[in-house]
């Protein structure tokens, strides 16, 4: 299975196994110690968000490790995305942080508390961050 877009292959190489599930065509390694509960990607890095408190950045081109943040939260990583402004990675937790970091150093920006329960999910725009929490209402940060 292959999805492309303006001539560029953004997912490819996956087979249909026996009961319907997509084989990889390749692993990451080394894995996370948990769950992977978030991925955000980005050109050629990926991001990967753990209930280990583990984000991974990972080299899709060489599919290779970049650098592993352990530690990253103090709780289970719920949610990844990126700011389209500053490119930073946003990331939230079962706690309700909310951080962003420099995709590039993978070095702290910010820290806030959004929420008193987990965030499972972030969504952004040019002007604003939006957590989702359990709650009915959401957060905007600007």
């Amino acid at each position: 299975m292959s999805l492309s877009l303006a001539q560029k292959t953004i997912i490819s190489s996956a087979t249909r196994g026996r009961r319907g599930a997509l084989r990889p065509s390749y692993n990451l390694e080394p894995p996370h110690y948990d769950g992977i509960q978030s991925l955000a990607v980005q050109g050629n890095t990926l991001f990967s968000g753990s209930r280990d408190f583990c984000i991974k950045k990972w080299d899709l081109s060489n599919h290779s490790l970049g650098q592993s943040l352990n530690s990253a939260h103090k709780d289970w990583i719920c949610a990844l995305d990126f700011h389209p402004g500053s490119g930073a990675l946003l990331s939230g937790c079962r706690a309700g942080y909310l951080k962003m970091w420099n995709p590039e150093t993978c070095t702290q920006i910010a820290e806030i508390r959004a929420h008193t329960s987990p965030i499972n999910a972030i969504a952004t725009n040019s002007t604003a961050i939006f957590t989702a929490s359990k709650y009915v209402y959401e957060h905007v940060i600007y």
